[in-house]
This record gives C-alpha cells, sequence and structure tokens, in this order.
C-alpha cells in the first residue's frame, strides 16, 4: 500500500512536469512564453518538491531501520541523508544566485500591456520588451508600431482609434468620439508615476480646445505655442501658454 502510494506521488509529479515542459515548448513554437509569476510559481514547485518529498523518504527510512534495529542500514541513510541535505542546499544555492542575476520584473501598463525589465548580464542592465498577456498564463513580446499605440489608446479612453498619417504632424490618432481637429500624437511610453503608459497629448488638446472656445474674442488675452524637446530626442512636443496683457504688463500662468 505504501509502495503504491510513492508510485502513485512519482507519477503524478512526472505527469505536471512534462505538462509544463510540453506546453512551454508549444509557446515557444508561436512566439510565446510564460507570464513571470506563473513560471516562478511552476519552477519552484518542480524544483523543491522532489528535494522535499527526497527529504521525508530518507527521514522514515532511517526511523524504520531504527525500529528494526538495522544499524548498518540506519548509518547508510544517515550518510544519504547529510549528503542529500548538503547537495540539495548547494544546488538550491547555485540556482537562486543565477535566478536572482536573471530576475526580470513584469508590470501591467494602464491599457494593459505588459512592460517587462529583462537582466543583459552580471552587471545588473537591464532592457525594458512589450508584450501582450494570452490566455492569462502566456505573453507574446512586440514592438511599439501604430496599431499597437492604437490599440492602447483605444483601451484607454474607451473607443476606437485608428492611425492616420498628417502630412504636418506626421503619425497621429483619431477617433470618431472626438472632433476631427483632435489629432493625437504619441512619443513612446513613460513610468514617472503610476502605471507606465503612453506619452501622448489627448487630454492637452481637449484642453486646448475649451481654452479656445472660453477665450475666443477677448482681447486681452492669447494662447502662445511653444515647442518643448523631449528629453533624451530629437523629437519635439508644443506645449500652449496662456498670455494675458493688462496696461502693458505680460503675465503668463
Amino acid at each position: 500500500m505504501k509502495n503504491r502510494k510513492i508510485i502513485i506521488k512519482i507519477i503524478m509529479y512526472l505527469f505536471l512536469a512534462v505538462c509544463y515542459l510540453g506546453v512551454k515548448q508549444l509557446l515557444a513554437a508561436n512566439g510565446l512564453e510564460y507570464r513571470h509569476k506563473f513560471k516562478l510559481a511552476a519552477e519552484l514547485f518542480l524544483w523543491f518538491a522532489p528535494i522535499v518529498y527526497g527529504f521525508h523518504w530518507l527521514v522514515d527510512g532511517i526511523q524504520a531501520a531504527a525500529r528494526k534495529r538495522k544499524r548498518g542500514l540506519q548509518i547508510f541513510l544517515v550518510i544519504a541523508f547529510l549528503a542529500f541535505v548538503m547537495g540539495s542546499v548547494l544546488a538550491s544555492v547555485k540556482r537562486g544566485i543565477e535566478g536572482f542575476v536573471n530576475l526580470e520584473t513584469e508590470t501591467k501598463m494602464a491599457d494593459g500591456f505588459l512592460q517587462l525589465r529583462k537582466p543583459t548580464g552580471w552587471k545588473f542592465e537591464t532592457m525594458t520588451v512589450y508584450a501582450e498577456p494570452v490566455w492569462g498564463i502566456a505573453r507574446k513580446e512586440f514592438h511599439w508600431d501604430p496599431e499597437h499605440y492604437a490599440k492602447s489608446l483605444s483601451r484607454q479612453y474607451g473607443t476606437v482609434f485608428v492611425p492616420v498619417t498628417d502630412p504636418k504632424l506626421g503619425q497621429i490618432y483619431t477617433s470618431e468620439a472626438y472632433p476631427h481637429s483632435v489629432k493625437v500624437r504619441v512619443w513612446g511610453t513613460s513610468g514617472s508615476s503610476g502605471l507606465p503608459t503612453l506619452r501622448e497629448n489627448l487630454s492637452d488638446l481637449l484642453t486646448e480646445q475649451e481654452l479656445r472656445k472660453y477665450l475666443s474674442g477677448k482681447a486681452s488675452v492669447e494662447l502662445v505655442e511653444k515647442e518643448v524637446k523631449l528629453y533624451g530626442s530629437d523629437e519635439a512636443y508644443t506645449t500652449l501658454h496662456v498670455v494675458v496683457y493688462k496696461d502693458k504688463i505680460q503675465g503668463s500662468f
């Protein structure tokens, strides 16, 4: 009966291991991979389950040999137990160091995409890549392009954006939910505060429209556009300044 339980546990472990590795290969063949937390949890289980089971098996064997007064077998099992513990500790430490060096982070963006920071070597340098969740446990990496920017905007604002090429502005994004004058531009991603999100100007454009409506016909007030360069880039975006003229004194707020 006891041997039957041992065989069942071994079969269950092998079944789970084969399923995990088989699905992993299947995902890789389709350009997918496991998500970070699922992969970490699964590999920790597959690594420590046989160690914990082997530990209990040897302890039970030592106790059984002691009850039956088999001195030689007991000594052999104690030596095997010590060797097993030392080997498991050393192997786990080695694997832990390798895991720490190769540790990646996975952050969910405001639009549902994933921002991944992957290590590139022993100097703790990382590279940032992006992925889309698939089936909850997997992800598919992608490079930002107009289609993904449009999809990100659509998810964030709850309406459909489409990529359009403008003769003056270049790549823009429009939606039927907003006036035709609202031409959204995107300058990559930013994670400086809160969740990582797109650097885009939809809210600025909507604010500008409301300001122009409110200030229309007021001679003492002028809207002045100024270009500001993005940090570390040759690209620039336009900011709007409200300038008030009164008694030849110019101030801005």
